[in-house]
């Protein structure tokens, strides 16, 4: 297990961890609980659809100018400003019954998001680089437990309802209030975690340098090509498991249930796989692996095999995961994180849309389309993150 975690988690370090359970235990339960709440308040697909894509429209449309000020002016004034968002949001939202209000709290919540932007270059700052990948390995794999663990509180309605007879809208409801529960308590969680490094490190920084810059735009670049892959056909996967193998609720959350475990795990092995072989080859390895196990599920004569192999994919990508993000940190100055990943994360987003989008486009005309663009874009990934990397990172073994 030693060999596994990193060597020394600092005070802050667990602030921030525990602050990270929280969201994922919240994450876990509003997965499960808000379409399904929406849907009983009496809304349509298509106002659901306007609602989040206004949500994600509020995170993007701050992400940058958020990461900007957490470097000049501190990342704990940043997460207070998301806090103050967030109440008001989180209120309207329990409280919407009309499109109107429903459009307004996911607006603020969105916008509370962008906060958010300051933790992954907050969490880099508690490790030395030669702890980094380990350390980002123990954050995914906790992260990803927690959103397993907050996905069995899908139970709770059912019995709720059964037992006390509450109605199915009370029982979502309690459901959300508890999550709601969780995300507020994080807050103060990750605040204490950047006030524990010192006033040196909560603000101050620069403008991006030309060296950061250079890598920036180069990791906008893959995460683009790396979304598109992921999203054009991922986003879409219920709707391709029932089309193609008539698969329902019960296959599907099993399948899922699966790969939280299977993602977790990778998670938590792939900082003691990085110092053996590299992080820089085995996320091209990672990805390049990926394609064809990708393409396969186009060919898959069930549910089961197609199952399986989206298991496996999911295993390779989620041991690349945490060391990309880990080497992105690794290569930027700390008065940059923040503003960088704001940029990243808004790249991330906008190729996250676009690939939902296209994805549906291509699907409406055949089911194995996605798939096929997706796997070719995932063996660019991984020859593309090599040749623009390669010449940046040290590699600890070839």
């Amino acid at each position: 297990m030693k060999s596994i975690l990193p060597k020394r988690i600092p005070r802050g370090a667990r602030w921030f961890l525990a602050g990270r359970i929280m969201s994922g235990l919240g994450d876990g339960i509003t997965n499960i609980a808000v379409q399904l709440y929406l849907v009983e308040l009496g809304f349509n697909a298509g106002e659901l659809g306007l609602a989040f894509m206004l949500k994600l429209a509020g995170t993007a449309l701050l992400t940058i100018p958020t990461g900007y000020l957490a470097d000049r002016h501190g990342r704990d004034r940043v997460l207070s400003s998301g806090l103050i968002l967030f109440i008001p949001g989180i209120i309207l939202f329990i409280a919407s019954r009309t499109m109107e209000v429903l459009i307004l709290s996911l607006l603020l919540l969105g916008l509370s998001d962008a906060a958010f932007v300051v933790l992954t270059p907050l969490y880099s700052s508690f490790f030395k680089e030669e702890d980094m990948d380990r350390a980002f390995s123990l954050d995914g794999f906790l992260s990803i437990s927690s959103l397993s663990a907050g996905s069995l509180f899908g139970f709770i309605p059912p019995v709720l309802v059964g037992s006390l007879g509450l109605r199915v809208l009370d029982s979502y409801w309690g459901l959300l209030i508890i999550a709601a529960s969780l995300y507020i308590i994080r807050f103060p969680l990750f605040i204490y975690s950047i006030r524990s490094l010192g006033k040196l490190q909560r603000g101050g920084g620069s403008r991006l340098s030309v060296r950061s810059k250079d890598v920036v735009a180069r990791f906008v670049l893959l995460t683009a090509i790396l979304n598109l892959g992921y999203g054009v056909f991922f986003n879409l996967l219920p709707y391709y498991a029932y089309r193609r193998f008539g698969a329902g609720s019960d296959i599907l959350g099993l399948l899922f249930s699966v790969s939280y475990i299977v993602s977790a795990v990778a998670n938590f092995i792939a900082g003691r796989v990085s110092e053996r072989f590299g992080s820089l080859s085995i996320i091209a390895a990672c990805f390049g692996l990926c394609a064809p196990v990708y393409l396969s599920i186009s060919q898959a004569p069930s549910i089961l095999w197609a199952s399986i192999l989206i298991l496996l994919r999911l295993g390779l990508a989620n041991i690349a995961s945490p060391l990309i993000t880990s080497l992105f940190m690794k290569l930027l100055r700390e008065g940059e994180k923040a503003t960088a990943n704001g940029i990243l994360m808004t790249a991330s987003i906008g190729s996250t849309a676009l690939a939902t989008l296209l994805g549906g486009f291509l699907m409406e005309r055949d089911l194995n389309l996605p798939i096929y663009l997706g796997s070719g874009l995932y063996a660019l990934y991984a020859s593309t993150f090599y040749l623009l990397l390669k010449g940046r990172v040290k590699e600890t073994s070839l």
